[in-house]
């Protein structure tokens, strides 16, 4: 619900009807002072006491006392102070999350079969989880954007981020474990509905229709599926590549087992295959050899392996000036760093600490040495072991979304999820709703008690 406004609020409203006892106490006070009727043959004597004493009479005729009027005045400050009156003030502001799926169905057009519409699962989705916040939110809280291969954003709420971040990866990003975002004011932005219901997180599911298409790119053919059938028919778009990148003062003999493996996977999966690195701007994969950023600040060798093989690999820093290419590659993979695949460590130790030789990000795959011995062990693992981190890394062709992605989303669905808990106040500060008003009138009712028993003392005597 919405964070409550600054107001006025009674605690506790019933202890209102201790007012009934003031009211109470002035009408028997009005009650017992009225006098009595009586016939008399003595009206001139009654008129005689009239002039001669007539503030008395006055007195007399006004009937409640300054002590009861003090005794009035205690029991309606203890009315109220039962009451609990307190000044509401705003919740401190909240943080609500949008978590954002990028996987390739959301992308997809909301209804296949309306040609005329740009809308996309992604879009419904976001537009519907942002009304929800907009209802649910307070004036003062806040929205935290996140998605896979985006830096994430904290912005008001009804902000939206800018519109790269509403672009298809370039990749096959996955949707994300909606168990790890179940906490109180998270939405889920989604096409069909968790799996895993989650218990505090609310999700905005936008449905969607089956979208027939391409599922798949092999060796010059699409693979297409209809709703029913899987068929093929010849690709006509232009030849994916691989492309091999390496600084110029690397020798060829000096990476060759790792250049021939990427030459003969690329053919393999029917790939052009770039020696050179002229075309590695639009290449499928680009193979970076020496990548600067992996560079360690001095020259050393290190040892790595896995899968049942190793290799020993030679590392030699270089410049940061040559590191533009690099970036660039970096760039256009949509994402961070990447995948530590395989990391390396000093064998004498001097240095201490491991290090990254192997990276993959969508489209990139960064190899930090400049030299390699002939791998050690099972050779056909090695191969395999690479052929999969290639196979991973590799942008998909134009169009193509994967059959699990193209099926029916089913309906949409909306959840709310547990409202977030308010940003803690600082040390010392006063919470909300917080109020002496009560204290203040217990106090004054206790006093404004002691006076009118004083009073009533006094006139008896």
């Amino acid at each position: 619900m919405p964070a409550p406004t600054e107001g006025f609020l009674w605690m506790r409203p019933l202890g209102l009807w201790g007012l009934a006892l003031p009211v109470l106490l002035f009408l028997l006070s009005r009650l017992r002072a009225r006098p009595r009727s009586l016939a008399t043959g003595t009206l001139f004597l009654w008129k005689e006491v009239a002039r001669v004493a007539p503030q008395r009479t006055r007195r007399a005729t006004c009937g409640t006392t300054p002590a009861t009027w003090i005794a009035i005045a205690a029991l309606a400050c203890g009315a109220l102070a039962l009451a609990g009156p307190t000044v509401v003030r705003p919740e401190a502001p909240r943080t609500w999350s949008l978590v954002i799926d990028r996987s390739p169905s959301m992308f997809l057009p909301l209804d296949a079969g309306d040609a005329g519409s740009d809308d996309r699962r992604i879009d419904a989705a976001v537009r519907v989880a942002c009304e929800r916040v907009s209802a649910l939110a307070g004036p003062d809280d806040r929205v935290r954007w996140f998605a896979s291969g985006r830096a994430p954003l904290e912005l008001d709420v009804g902000a939206r981020p800018p519109a790269e971040w509403w672009t298809p990866p370039a990749w096959f990003e996955v949707e994300p474990d909606w168990t790890l975002h179940d906490a109180p004011g998270v939405i889920a932005v989604t096409d069909r509905e968790p799996d895993a219901k989650p218990e505090h997180a609310g999700w905005s599911a936008s449905g969607g229709g089956a979208v027939h298409g391409t599922i798949a790119t092999f060796d010059g053919e699409r693979v297409e599926w209809d709703g029913t059938a899987l068929t093929t028919r010849p690709d006509a778009s232009p030849p994916r590549v691989v492309s091999f990148v390496a600084p110029a003062n690397v020798e060829s003999g000096a990476v060759e087992p790792l250049y021939e493996l990427a030459r003969v996977w690329a053919h393999a999966r029917g790939l052009d295959f770039d020696e050179s690195g002229a075309r590695a701007s639009s290449a499928a994969l680009v193979v970076s050899i020496a990548s600067a950023d992996l560079a360690p600040d001095a020259d050393g060798t290190f040892v790595a392996g896995r899968d049942r093989w190793t290799l020993a690999c030679r590392v030699a820093a270089r410049s940061r000036a040559a590191d533009g290419d690099d970036r660039a590659l970096r760039g256009a993979s949509g994402v961070g760093p990447g995948d530590a695949w395989l990391v390396g460590i000093a064998p004498d130790g001097a240095r201490g600490a491991e290090r990254a030789l192997v990276v993959g990000s969508p489209g990139v795959v960064r190899v930090a040495w400049s030299a390699m011995d002939e791998p050690r062990g099972d050779t056909a693992a090695f191969a395999v072991s690479w052929s999969r981190l290639f196979e991973r890394w590799t942008r998909p062709a134009s169009g193509v979304v994967p059959l699990a992605e193209r099926r029916d989303a089913g309906a949409a669905d909306v959840r709310d999820p547990v409202p977030p808990p308010p940003v803690e106040r600082e040390e010392g500060e006063r919470p909300a709703g917080a109020d002496l008003a009560s204290a203040w009138l217990a106090g004054a009712a206790a006093a404004l008690a002691c006076a009118a028993s004083i009073a009533f003392a006094f006139g008896r005597r």
